[in-house]
């Protein structure tokens, strides 16, 4: 008997051919093929909709101790205008911004215009947002990477939400990213602590 292996075998990688299913049926292959593609996107999705969430997080999470107050609204900034890889993001919810003409390069973008109107359509006014703006500005003009881009993902919450009425609210997002949500203190020797 020959030991050596057949180098003619092919092999295959799934036992169902993803055209048509083993009784030749159309609709078994199709159904293999949208389960692989659900499974291949589904993190991505999953990351989309978490971003989406950050989004919705309510800007009284900030209030409580003044000691850690500047942090919790960086952080809730952060989680509102969001910096993510230009080749996942969602288009209809960037930060307006200009475009080098010779580069094509996005740069100049309006963060600081996009926070105050996130914090007016929360219901905050001239001193509140002046507040914000005092703790959050810096943060918001920081240089990004070229292949980054500026994210309203409290636009997409909105959006979500006003679909989904009454079934999401910000406090809903609050309970189901709460596990997730840690900031860090810098006072408490390196330690963890709840946002809220």
């Amino acid at each position: 008997m020959n030991d050596q292996p057949n180098m003619h075998a092919r092999q295959r990688t799934c036992s169902l051919d993803s055209r048509r299913g083993s009784n030749g049926n159309l609709a078994a292959g199709s159904w293999l093929l949208r389960v692989h593609n659900a499974v291949d996107q589904g993190p991505k999705e999953l990351g989309d909709w978490l971003l989406t969430l950050r989004g919705g997080l309510c800007h009284t999470l900030a209030d409580g101790d003044p000691d850690r107050r500047k942090d919790r609204r960086i952080i809730l900034a952060l989680s509102w205008l969001s910096i993510e890889p230009e080749s996942s993001a969602p288009d209809d919810y960037l930060v307006p911004h200009t475009e080098a003409h010779r580069t094509g390069r996005r740069r100049d973008w309006e963060t600081i215009a996009a926070l105050r109107q996130i914090l007016f359509a929360r219901g905050l006014r001239d001193q509140g947002i002046d507040e914000w703006m005092a703790d959050c500005g810096e943060k918001l003009k920081e240089p990004i990477a070229d292949a980054a881009v500026w994210v309203n993902r409290s636009l997409a919450f909105d959006a979500v939400r006003d679909r989904a009425r009454p079934l999401l609210t910000r406090k809903d997002a609050w309970d189901l990213l709460k596990g997730y949500c840690c900031v860090y203190e810098t006072g408490c020797q390196g330690t963890w602590n709840r946002l809220a």
